[in-house]
């Protein structure tokens, strides 16, 4: 492996910051009505904030890739591990505490209870797969499947996606 550094770029940490408090703000609205008609239209395009996180993301991954591809002997194994260990650890523990919290009974997100055959396929990060099973587990949940699945995206498109015309 050589040792060229990864360049991190602030401003794409910045909008996603953003992104983080657009989302933050569109689920405080739930909670607490804006007095504001204008308040009230922001808040809810907060929900856009998800999306937009999703795209600077994507920008750092195969900026990331195109640096790592250069540097490192398995550029891809070592993106689905640094991945898998950056979400899995903390989504593993949430599986576990929401199961012994709430355990298999009715809950909002999983009106019927929850079935044995929904924690493994949270554990999978397939829960986003199914709509009874998308936050059954582990409220919120549909966002990391939808990470997990776009991480295995992420090679291919990287590979494919060389200039605007072939992105487009």
């Amino acid at each position: 492996m050589k040792d060229t550094p990864i360049t991190k770029y602030d401003y794409i940490d910045a909008l996603r910051g953003f992104a983080i408090l657009a989302v933050v703000f569109y689920h405080s609205m739930q909670w607490v009505v804006p007095t504001s008609g204008v308040l009230t239209a922001i808040a809810e395009q907060g929900a856009r904030g998800v999306q937009f996180f999703y795209v600077a993301s994507a920008l750092t991954l195969f900026l990331s890739l195109g640096t790592r591809k250069k540097i490192e002997t398995r550029p891809v194994l070592n993106f689905f591990i640094r991945r898998f260990f950056r979400i899995a650890p903390l989504f593993y523990l949430a599986i576990i505490l929401y199961t012994w919290y709430d355990g298999n009974a009715p809950r909002y997100f999983a009106p019927n209870g929850i079935q044995w055959w929904y924690i493994p396929l949270t554990a999978f990060f397939l829960n986003g797969w199914l709509p009874e099973t998308i936050n059954s587990v582990v409220p919120g949940g549909w966002s990391i499947a939808v990470e997990m699945i776009f991480y295995l995206t992420v090679p291919y498109l990287f590979s494919k996606l060389k200039d605007v015309s072939s992105t487009l």
